[in-house]
């Protein structure tokens, strides 16, 4: 998990945990929109990972092949 996916998770845990404090409209509606930019950045995130980790993976295995002993 990345750090901007964990970011985000902690936002949506804190906004869902103020959620029931929220005295007026103004700032249930400041929740609902950290809420749903948190869940775009999760989303993204993932989306990113998935997409690259072809590519970690392939390095990761060329650098292993170059420091193994011959």
């Amino acid at each position: 998990m990345t750090v901007c996916a964990t970011l985000a998770a902690f936002a949506i845990a804190l906004s869902f945990r103020q959620a029931p404090k929220a005295a007026g409209l103004i700032h249930k509606w400041l929740l609902a929109a950290a809420i749903f930019i948190a869940a775009i950045a999760l989303l993204a995130d993932a989306r990113f990972v998935l997409k690259y980790r072809g590519l970690c993976s392939q390095l990761q295995e060329q650098i292993r092949q170059m420091q193994a002993p011959h």
